[in-house]
């Protein structure tokens, strides 16, 4: 709910900044990160699921994103 939902902001971020050749939106990345954090902060804990990825798909995930950055 917080650091897997920050991660995919951040990176999702930088990818896209990446594919159009602009600069990184770190303001923008931020609000929704703090967006994230509200929904966060809001949520009780006994209606949090556990959100996960096994290794090998978030290790794919990064390979794909480090390959698009040489295209």
């Amino acid at each position: 709910y917080l650091y897997l939902s920050e991660a995919k902001i951040w990176l999702g971020a930088a990818t896209e900044a990446a594919k159009a050749g602009k600069p990184f939106d770190k303001a923008s990345a931020l609000a929704e990160m703090q967006k994230n954090r509200s929904v966060y902060f809001e949520t009780p804990l006994a209606e949090m699921k556990r959100e996960s990825a096994p290794l090998a798909e978030i290790a794919e995930t990064a390979r794909a994103i480090i390959a698009s950055m040489d295209e």
